[in-house]
């Protein structure tokens, strides 16, 4: 189903959309119908009821660590720019905000424990750095 014009999705009821049915009605073009479409791909070939309920349950799975990871790279945006604009008390109170949405898609089982180290690190660096030079 394509989320055009539509802003929240149905997961608790563990309802995930498994085709698009009104793939060419909805949107004009098929580049558009893609931006806003979240399962124009075809998820299981399976027959079996747990196999089906398996390829539910990824979908939704997927579209929850896309919000997380979202996340992420907003917050690590954020700390960039306040690092770019030179300002070491805002960009101190983001990476405190960013360390933490880091460390939740960690515990989450999104991204990988040493990537996320990796991150901080070298956030932290900068910020470090940064706030050095003011000083």
């Amino acid at each position: 189903m394509c989320l055009k014009g539509q802003k929240n999705l149905d997961i608790k009821n563990n309802v995930a959309i498994i085709t698009c049915l009104i793939q060419t009605v909805c949107c004009q073009k098929k580049s558009e119908h893609q931006k806003y479409c979240t399962t124009s791909r075809r998820l299981s070939l399976a027959n079996h009821k747990s196999a089906l309920k398996r390829a539910k349950q990824n979908e939704i799975q997927r579209i929850q660590n896309k919000g997380y990871k979202t996340r992420v790279k907003k917050a690590v945006k954020e700390v960039r720019i306040a690092i770019t604009e030179n300002t070491p008390t805002q960009a101190r109170e983001t990476l405190g905000k960013a360390v933490s949405i880091i460390q939740k898609s960690v515990s989450k089982g999104v991204i990988h424990k040493n990537q996320a180290a990796r991150k901080v690190s070298r956030l932290t660096l900068q910020v470090n750095k940064l706030s050095g030079s003011e000083s």
